[in-house]
């Protein structure tokens, strides 16, 4: 496969037409011929053994191209980053992801924290390198995180190719922003730190350096469960409005939390582990 950088700027139609500006139009053709032809050089090749990801791409490209986000780097790349995702997914184009870490320098705070956010990513790139490279560069206990990270979003392929289906058949996308799963809930309206990630789980990722506690937005239903560190509990019943649970601790381990419901399961494999805490 391709994974397609560059190619999308301005200053390319300036060195081959001699001119200053460039109609939109035009920039946009090129977001879409550009993965096409991509596409069916592989399709050529290979068949439908073939996957391209751009950092750009118009309208149509969706057809032949997943995305990533480009040069985003820092805490402040990775708040943004979920923001991309949630709108991606919004606009038809569900397979996103990002370079876990940041493109720019990153250290191994950072890189942990980026790592549980793309485990929960419809496409999860690592971007490794000099000083970014975990087992070489990282202490025992980040890489520990990291290997984790690594070994649930394996757990999580079944889920994610049945979310994956979902969204060529309906267009509802992987990364899900709150109000898509609870359009009445106006609390949920313009949230951008949490999101539902498919139809079950629910993802707050930690995107504060030094952060020790976490706000999440809850709203449960019923016969759904709650994970918290010393166990399941049980949401008694519906609620019409999200509620505010403010003081979760944050712990060394993946943003998720499972939601079932009634005559329905949440996949074993996101029950079994994956939680950020307890109220304090």
């Amino acid at each position: 496969g391709y994974k397609i950088d560059r190619g999308d700027e301005h200053d390319l139609f300036l060195l081959f037409t001699r001119t200053k500006e460039v109609p939109d139009y035009m920039a946009n053709y090129n977001g879409i011929l550009f993965p096409k032809m991509a596409f069916e050089g592989l399709e050529k090749r290979h068949g439908d053994d073939r996957f391209v990801f751009a950092r750009t791409a118009y309208d149509k490209g969706r057809q032949y191209t997943a995305l990533w986000n480009g040069d985003t780097g820092g805490w402040k790349g990775l708040q943004e980053s979920i923001k991309h995702g949630l709108r991606s997914g919004s606009i038809n184009f569900p397979m996103w992801g990002t370079d876990t870490g940041g493109y720019k320098k990153t250290d191994e705070k950072l890189f942990a924290r980026w790592m549980h956010f793309s485990v929960y990513s419809p496409m999860m790139e690592v971007l490794i390198g000099p000083d970014r490279t975990p087992w070489y560069d990282f202490k025992p206990a980040y890489l520990d995180a990291i290997r984790k990270a690594a070994v649930t979003r394996h757990d999580l392929i079944p889920y994610l190719r049945s979310m994956l289906y979902q969204a060529t058949q309906t267009g509802m996308p992987v990364m899900r922003q709150m109000n898509f799963e609870f359009p009445a809930d106006e609390a949920l309206a313009d949230v951008a730190t949490q999101y539902m990630y498919g139809s079950e789980l629910l993802v707050s990722p930690v995107t504060s350096e030094g952060a020790e506690k976490q706000t999440v937005l809850l709203r449960p239903v019923a016969g759904s469960s709650i994970m918290t560190r010393s166990g399941l509990t049980r949401a008694s019943r519906p609620r019409s409005r999200s509620r505010c649970v403010r003081g979760f601790r944050i712990f060394r381990s993946s943003p998720a939390r499972a939601r079932s419901f009634p005559g329905g399961t949440s996949p074993a494999s996101a029950t079994a582990g994956p939680r950020i805490g307890r109220p304090s």
